[in-house]
């Protein structure tokens, strides 16, 4: 737990602004790796796959970390990302063993009524903001996450060498289930970061058309408004470890 105090007290509070570049290299990982970077410039879906290669470098690739998705609405799918629907605050990846660093999206396709846009906020506020006693049952207490044939057992949150991996999704398709508590709150703490989460101000950025956006997986929650009903809307997405 010290080394979550430490975190806390050391992490500087300099991302609440989108931060705009003019390329996403494997330079700007390590230049901007604290926050979100954007460019605009048109890529093909090869392109695009060939540029998250390039940004995880010479990393093995474990499924699913090497598929691009394509997100746009469908027909009788049960993806809440693939329908019109408001997508609720989530970190990508939360059931993998080790989450992505980060994602890359593409907009090919914006809606064409003004939805879905996209909402960043920033987890250091976020837990700056919790009680110890929430803080100390997402990192003790385990808890299940589940969704297909996916599936993560454990704390929430986490701290390592680089930094904090946190996890977090609560909608119709998944909800977290508390399976050991280790004698602390952890229901309690669930409900709260809920409450809580409901009542953040989010980062709210409208997306243009060939958009690149660069997110820090582990720093930023993030979801999006609703979509217009048969939306147009197409994002390409890619995950870097």
């Amino acid at each position: 737990m010290e080394l979550v105090k430490k975190w806390l007290e050391g992490f500087n509070d300099c991302v609440d602004s989108l931060q705009h570049h003019n390329v996403i290299t494997t330079d700007t990982l390590k230049k901007y790796g604290n926050t979100i970077s954007v460019t605009n410039t048109a890529v093909t879906k090869v392109e695009f796959d060939l540029l998250v290669q390039s940004l995880r470098g010479s990393a093995p690739v474990n499924p699913p970390f090497g598929t691009i998705r394509t997100i746009e609405v469908k027909q009788n799918v049960s993806g809440i990302g693939d329908t019109e629907l408001e997508l609720d605050w989530h970190t990508d990846g939360n059931l993998l063993p080790v989450p992505p660093q980060f994602f890359l999206l593409y907009f090919k396709q914006i809606d064409q009524a003004g939805g879905g846009i996209s909402w960043f906020y920033p987890i250091h506020q976020l837990l700056v903001d919790l009680p110890w006693w929430v803080i100390e049952a997402l990192t003790i207490s385990h808890i299940r996450l589940a969704r297909d044939e996916w599936e993560w057992v454990g704390p929430l949150l986490g701290f390592d060498e680089k930094g904090i991996c946190f996890r977090w999704r609560w909608d119709k398709e998944l909800q977290p289930e508390v399976v050991d508590s280790r004698g602390l709150k952890a229901r309690q703490a669930l409900d709260y970061l809920a409450v809580t989460l409901a009542k953040k101000k989010p980062i709210a950025y409208r997306a243009q058309q060939n958009d690149l956006v660069l997110v820090p997986n582990r720093l930023f929650l993030h979801g999006r408004s609703q979509l217009a009903a048969k939306s147009s809307r197409c994002v390409y997405r890619g995950w870097i470890e």
